[in-house]
């Protein structure tokens, strides 16, 4: 069995997918199966896909219409192979150890989930930083986990149910997923223009036995460039069907009333940001008040109240 499915949605990227495909085809772990899902380019995307497929054998090129990030994602999950899962947007790009790092850690520690770090890469201002975003959330200190991970080995709902979901960013290009793991919980993406990595994130999460932390920065995520980023104010509301699809998800599972308290913490964070993104005055009115509500079912501070 192929060790690691790459899974890597393409829409539109042109500029950016060849560093993208090189940084996967030059893994030093080289047991891997590269699913390129082209949704719909209009650009040379495909072209590109195709020049790079007769390159290296790995590489199997799927075309469906245009349907998002998240269906793409879902129709390579759809065809993998591997032992494990890894999904890198297709404007990313990767260290060549990424795999085998997270490999080598996924398996030693018998894992559902291997977390790495991440740098961002500052496409406007045409430089990279750390700051806070490097897969440890900043609600959590970097040293109490560092602390209590070392402690327990791995984290999971049941030691670490109150920061669960602080403990890491929503981004699947961090992470190493054991294919058996996300089949049995039958966990995919939702098929949503934006925010559509959040459900399966935080579920996934909550799923695991066992969480594994890899304190090394090994993918480069480019922001600040692409129209997705630009236009997020426009679909404020989709952070809020992630959100009840997960509320309902943990319900059924019987597992929410142990989240709750690391689910509505992240929530209202998720919903601050993206409060942030609405340029409209009205629309803006508009979430704030329906982003309120849902947390106020179980809450009473409302997020406006806490600054």
């Amino acid at each position: 069995m192929t060790k690691i499915s790459v899974i890597i949605p393409v829409y539109n990227v042109e500029k950016y997918l060849a560093d993208c495909l090189k940084s996967i085809m030059n893994q030093t772990l080289s047991d891997i199966e590269i699913i390129c899902v082209n949704d719909g380019s209009t650009d040379n995307s495909l072209k590109i896909l195709k020049d790079y497929s007769v390159r290296d054998s790995r590489i199997k090129i799927i075309n469906q219409t245009n349907k998002g990030a998240g269906a793409a994602r879902n129709r390579g999950l759809e065809i993998a192979k591997g032992e494990y899962l890894y999904f890198i947007d297709s404007d990313d790009f990767a260290d060549k150890k990424i795999l085998e790092e997270l490999y080598k850690k996924i398996t030693k520690t018998n894992s559902d989930i291997c977390v790495c770090k991440n740098i961002y890469w500052d496409m406007d201002k045409h430089k990279k930083f750390n700051s806070y975003n490097l897969c440890i959330y900043p609600a959590l200190p970097l040293n109490l986990i560092r602390g209590f991970y070392y402690k327990n080995k791995v984290i999971n709902r049941y030691n670490s149910a109150e920061k669960l979901f602080q403990t890491c960013n929503i981004p699947a290009y961090t992470k190493l997923y054991r294919h058996d793991f996300i089949k049995q919980h039958g966990i995919k993406f939702q098929e949503i223009p934006t925010c559509n990595d959040v459900f399966f994130n935080f579920y996934s999460l909550a799923c695991a036995e066992s969480i594994s932390l890899l304190y090394k920065k090994l993918v480069v995520h480019r922001i600040g460039h692409l129209s997705l980023t630009k236009t997020r104010g426009k679909n404020a509301g989709y952070i809020l069907e992630a959100f009840e699809e997960l509320e309902k998800r943990l319900k059924e599972d019987g597992i929410f009333d142990d989240l709750a308290g690391t689910f509505y913490k992240r929530a209202e964070s998720c919903f601050k940001y993206e409060l942030e993104q609405v340029e409209n005055k009205q629309d803006k009115k508009y979430w704030e008040a329906e982003f309120c509500k849902f947390l106020n079912t179980q809450e009473k501070d409302l997020i406006l109240q806490r600054g």
